[in-house]
């Protein structure tokens, strides 16, 4: 998609939505099993040390990696609206002081990708951004807010 070197703000998913939260250039870690994705196989893959950014609209969670040597995707690693069926398979957490997000049967959202993956986020107050997801997903269920349908994984340079 061509967004990986820029502003996760500048990702056309969100260009007409208003921000939650977002934090840019964080330490992200990066785990996956039986994983699958453009240009990557793996049956265990670890990345420790990656740049990535977060953005929490009312209507969406994105995730991009910004910056990366280890073999994982430049990019939307998450893309995903709140009121989307497939959201459910993103598990939010925190340990180790980082926000965990947890997804799994990545087939659901893209045919080019497969496997389970974690993202471990070094946001500043990884409680609080959880709460902000959680409570957006509310929200928008609530007031029945569809937002688009766009598959969750993106295409990567």
């Amino acid at each position: 998609m061509g967004v990986a070197n820029s502003s996760i703000t500048e990702d056309p998913v969100i260009q007409n939505e208003q921000l939650s939260a977002l934090y840019e250039n964080v330490t992200m870690n990066f785990s996956a099993e039986n994983f699958r994705g453009p240009g990557v196989v793996a049956k265990k893959k670890k990345a420790w040390g990656l740049k990535a950014s977060i953005v929490v609209t009312p209507h969406r969670l994105l995730v991009h990696c910004t910056k990366n040597t280890k073999g994982v995707p430049l990019g939307r690693l998450i893309s995903c609206p709140f009121t989307d069926d497939r959201f459910d398979l993103i598990s939010i957490g925190t340990r180790d002081d980082k926000l965990v997000l947890s997804v799994s049967d990545l087939g659901r959202f893209s045919e080019d990708w497969a496997g389970s993956f974690e993202l471990a986020l070094a946001v500043p107050t990884p409680e609080k951004i959880g709460s902000i997801i959680q409570e957006s997903k509310l929200f928008a269920l609530q007031c029945g807010s569809t937002g688009r349908r766009t598959s969750m994984l993106a295409e990567f340079n």
